[in-house]
């Protein structure tokens, strides 16, 4: 099995009709278009897919969140940090923030976390990501 990923920016109206209703081969002519001329080990993969289905989702850029805690529950890893997934960063931000979790507990003499806590910890993603 092969997880490669690529990303191709494309009008919102092309995304829509490749979405909806592109055939297999209209996909794989799309990625030949824009990949075919790469490294032959990219031109590789290509053809390795032509019996196999590749699977297209569209990518939006979203604001960042102001916080990453309300009341006692805390967002962490991808819930988050939300990136591209070329960055290959989702299960490390989920170590590095139950890490953050961690620091601000044993600061604080151990759980459970209360409110400020939560938010001091999430004050240290935010850096951390924004960075």
């Amino acid at each position: 099995m092969t997880n490669w990923f690529a990303c191709i920016a494309l009008p919102q109206s092309r995304i829509d009709a490749l979405l909806s209703d592109s055939t297999p081969e209209q996909r794989r002519a799309l990625l030949a278009e824009n990949f075919g001329h790469w490294h032959r080990d990219v031109q590789r993969v290509l053809d390795a897919g032509r019996d196999r289905e590749f699977l297209f989702h569209q990518l939006e850029v979203l604001a960042p969140l102001g916080s990453f805690v309300n009341g006692r529950t805390a967002l962490i890893g991808d819930a988050a940090h939300a990136m591209a997934p070329f960055l290959g960063r989702g299960a490390c931000e989920a170590i590095l923030d139950g890490e953050a979790m961690g620091r601000i507990a044993m600061a604080r003499h151990g759980l459970p976390l209360r409110n400020a806590a939560l938010r001091s910890a999430s004050a240290l993603t935010r850096r951390r990501s924004r960075s």
